[in-house]
């Protein structure tokens, strides 16, 4: 990667950590790009260089969004490991990710955002939903490992999932419900796994 580039990216992410910046405080209709070039400590220009209109920005905030949720998850399957502890780790890195105060308010925006304008993230949002998320993939390696057996993958997938963010993000989410503490998570976490291989682990 030449200098150019790598600063060339460097801008692009400032940009984009400006919008969400300026999106969260001022919403999507009223935030500028020049308020959000000036978040960015970058030139106008700069900004249009990479986005050619706010729509396109928060078209892409939507799609960084997702991506970090899919990349959340991304663990080998390990026919060594028992599935509790892979799932455990798994549930961990998810809930680190979606409970952080980024995370969350950038959520917030979002589907504020796309109830009022649902067109805004379309675009972005068919791009993402055909990639496959490191949980689904584990679930695929565990069941041809034969050590799960699930009518559906992204049935088990939805559900487990379900488990976690019942309780440690959509409250957060609607109601603006504190954080769960260490012990509560570790709580939503043990009984989210059990359930879920009580479900589809095959019994030896």
């Amino acid at each position: 990667m030449s200098v150019s580039e790598s600063v060339s990216t460097q801008k692009k992410k400032a940009i984009i950590e400006a919008a969400i910046e300026e999106f969260i405080e001022s919403g999507f209709r009223k935030a500028s790009m020049d308020k959000i070039s000036s978040r960015a400590d970058v030139s106008k220009r700069t900004v249009y260089k990479h986005f050619i209109s706010k729509e396109n920005l928060f078209s892409e905030i939507t799609k960084s969004l997702l991506s970090e949720t899919l990349e959340a998850t991304k663990y080998e399957y390990t026919s060594s490991v028992p599935l509790a502890v892979q799932l455990t780790n798994i549930a961990k890195q998810e809930l680190a990710l979606v409970t952080s105060d980024r995370y969350l308010n950038t959520s917030r925006m979002l589907m504020a955002e796309n109830m009022i304008s649902p067109e805004i993230g379309v675009e972005a949002l068919s791009k993402v939903v055909t990639l496959e998320s490191g949980l689904k993939r584990w679930i695929k390696s565990a069941e041809q490992d034969g050590a799960l057996k699930v009518a559906s993958i992204d049935l088990a997938h939805a559900q487990f999932l379900g488990l976690l963010k019942s309780v440690a993000y959509w409250p957060q989410i609607i109601y603006r419900k504190e954080t769960l503490d260490d012990s509560h998570q570790a709580l939503v976490i043990d009984s989210a796994v059990q359930m879920f291989l009580s479900m589809y682990q095959q019994k030896p």
